[in-house]
C-alpha cells in the first residue's frame, strides 16, 4: 500500500512538471507510462517479480518524457501454467512466461513466444532482446526482426537450477525508438520435491528480520491427505504463521494451515 501511494504521488509530480513546461497540456498516457518504465532503476539485489521494472526515477522519467518516447507497440503471447491458467481468455496463454506448475529443478524446457508489432514503420524493424535480472534461468537469441502486423516466434530456453522463484524482465528494444518498446515479466517456480527419495519431507533453516519473510515451495504428492509443518523459531509464545496450500486433488480450492511458534 505504501508503494502504491508513493508511485501515485511521483506520477502526479511528473504530470505537474510536464504541464508546467508544455503550456498546461497533460502528457500522452502511453508516453508517460513508457517514460516511467524505461527510466526505472533496476535493483540487482531484488527479484524482478518483486520490483517489476525497478525503482521509480522521477528525474529520469521527466527528462525522458521531455524528449517524447516514441516506442512501437509489440504484443506478446506465450504458454503459461498455473492451477487457474485454463480459465484465461485464451486458455494457458499469457503475455509472459509464468509457470507455477510442472517446473522441475534441473529439467530444461522451451517456451515459444509469439511477437507481433502493430505500430511503427512499414519496414521490418530490429529489436534487441535483453534479460534484466536473470540468474541464468532464461536464455534466448539476442535480437529479432519484426515486420509490421506479422507474428514472429522466438524460443526461450528455461533451465531452473535451484528451487524457488526465478524471474527476469525480457526487454524488446528497438534502437531507433526512444524508450524500451516492450518490457515483459517472466517467472517460474520450481518446487522442492516431496517423494520417496526425500522421505516425503523437506526442511530448511535461516534467519529473517522483523516483519520480513521467506518463501519455500514444495510439491505435495498427488493424493496426499495432509501436510504437516513443524516450525522452531524465536518470538513470543502464541504467535503463529499462516500457510496457504493448494489441494492437489482439487486445484481450484485452498486451505489454511496455522502453526504456532
Amino acid at each position: 500500500s505504501q508503494r502504491l501511494s508513493k508511485a501515485t504521488g511521483a506520477a502526479a509530480l511528473l504530470i505537474s512538471a510536464y504541464k508546467a513546461t508544455h503550456g498546461g497540456k497533460r502528457p500522452p498516457v502511453a508516453q508517460l507510462r513508457n517514460a516511467i518504465y524505461s527510466s526505472a532503476r533496476y535493483l540487482d539485489n531484488i527479484g524482478a517479480y518483486e520490483q517489476g521494472n525497478g525503482l521509480f526515477d522521477v528525474f529520469g522519467a521527466f527528462f525522458l518524457l521531455q524528449l517524447g518516447p516514441n516506442t512501437d507497440t509489440v504484443k506478446s503471447s506465450v504458454e503459461v501454467h498455473t492451477v487457474l491458467s485454463d480459465q484465461l481468455g485464451t486458455p494457458n496463454t499469457g503475455v509472459g512466461i509464468h509457470d507455477r506448475e510442472g517446473v522441475t529443478v534441473g529439467k530444461r524446457y522451451v517456451r515459444t513466444y509469439t511477437f507481433t508489432r502493430t505500430t511503427g514503420s512499414p519496414q521490418p524493424q530490429p529489436y534487441r532482446l535483453r534479460w534484466q535480472g536473470d540468474d541464468g534461468t532464461f536464455d534466448s537469441q539476442g535480437s529479432v526482426l519484426l515486420p509490421l502486423n506479422k507474428p514472429v516466434k522466438v524460443d526461450v530456453q528455461v533451465n531452473p537450477r535451484t528451487a524457488g522463484v526465478h524471474s527476469a524482465i525480457l526487454e524488446l528494444d528497438n534502437p531507433f525508438t526512444l524508450g524500451v518498446d516492450a518490457p515483459i515479466m517472466n517467472a517460474v517456480f520450481p518446487a522442492n520435491e516431496m517423494n520417496a527419495q526425500t522421505h516425503f519431507s523437506f526442511s530448511a533453516n535461516g534467519k529473517i528480520d522483523r516483519n520480513q519473510f521467506r518463501t519455500f515451495f514444495v510439491r505435495v504428492p498427488q493424493g496426499a491427505t495432509g501436510l504437516k509443518i513443524d516450525m522452531n523459531a524465536g518470538g513470543a509464545a502464541g504467535k503463529g504463521i499462516k500457510v496457504m496450500t493448494s489441494d492437489t486433488d482439487a486445484p481450484n480450492s485452498a486451505r489454511e494451515v496455522f502453526v504456532n511458534q
